[in-house]
C-alpha cells in the first residue's frame, strides 16, 4: 500500500515536470530567477532517477531475467524438471531470485 503511494507521488512529480518543461520554455518562465532554479533542481532530480533506475535495472532486473533463462537452458543438464524449479520457487522463493541473479551476473 505505501509502494503503490509512493509510486503514485513520484508519477505526479515527473507528470508536473513533463508539462513544466514546454510550457516553460513556451512562455519563457526560464527567465525568472526562481522558475529557473526550480526548472534546474526539477532537471537535476530527475537525472539522478534516471540513473537510479537505469543501475537498478542494469543491476537487479535484467540478471535475475538472464539467470531465469539461463536456468531454463540448462535443465536437461543438471537433470531437473520446469515443476521442480517452481516448487523450489515457492517454497523459498528470496532464494531463488538471489540464486537467479548471482546465476545471470556472474554469466
Amino acid at each position: 500500500k505505501d509502494g503503490a503511494l509512493l509510486g503514485c507521488g513520484y508519477l505526479i512529480l515527473m507528470a508536473i515536470a513533463m508539462i513544466w518543461g514546454p510550457l516553460s520554455a513556451f512562455f519563457r518562465l526560464n527567465d525568472l530567477p526562481l522558475v529557473g532554479f526550480i526548472y534546474g533542481l526539477l532537471r537535476y532530480v530527475l537525472t539522478g532517477f534516471k540513473f537510479g533506475a537505469l543501475v537498478g535495472f542494469e543491476l537487479g532486473v535484467f540478471p535475475v531475467y538472464l539467470g531465469w533463462i539461463l536456468d531454463l537452458l540448462v535443465l536437461d543438464l543438471v537433470d531437473s524438471t520446469w515443476e521442480a524449479r517452481k516448487k523450489f520457487f515457492h517454497d523459498a522463493p528470496l532464494t531463488s531470485v538471489a540464486m537467479h541473479w548471482f546465476l545471470g551476473i556472474n554469466f
